[in-house]
């Protein structure tokens, strides 16, 4: 069973639901700055005040075990200007882009939103599996 406990948010220490990383409303701040974010910090307006977030590994504890610097990550999320590797669409609220890997090489592919990284999980990252997923769909689209 998982684990259910719930840990504080890195920027406003209210609690957070396991496997976040930050609550709602600082991943919606940091989501609406983070295509302007120009350095290792993102700046966001948090009632009438301007705070900094350092954007390092304790605010993105993910980056490290596949040997990305924040900076790597902001590179990323620029190239792809904020959106889904695969379904090109801004994450769902509260939640952060994922950094997609090789499961098999450990190779940083690209960043994914939750939903479809969790697809290419299921299916194992067999071509062959979501080829015939596409061809399924085709076949009992109406």
């Amino acid at each position: 069973m998982k684990n259910s406990i719930h840990r504080p948010c890195p920027h406003c220490k209210k609690p957070i639901k396991p496997g976040d990383l930050c609550c709602y409303m600082c991943a919606q701040k940091i989501r609406n700055t983070m295509d302007s974010a120009a350095s290792d910090r993102i700046q966001y307006v948090d009632s009438a005040s301007l705070v900094d977030i350092p954007m390092d590994y304790t605010t993105m504890p993910h980056l490290k075990k596949y040997g990305l610097t924040p900076q790597d990550y902001e590179h990323m999320l620029t190239v792809q200007s904020g959106k889904c590797a695969i379904c090109r669409k801004p994450p769902n609220r509260g939640e952060l882009l994922v950094v997609d890997h090789c499961h098999y090489s450990g190779v940083v592919r690209e960043l994914l939103c939750t939903k479809c990284n969790v697809m290419l999980g299921f299916a194992n990252d067999n071509i062959e599996l979501l080829q015939k997923s596409i061809e399924y769909l085709k076949k009992h689209t109406t």
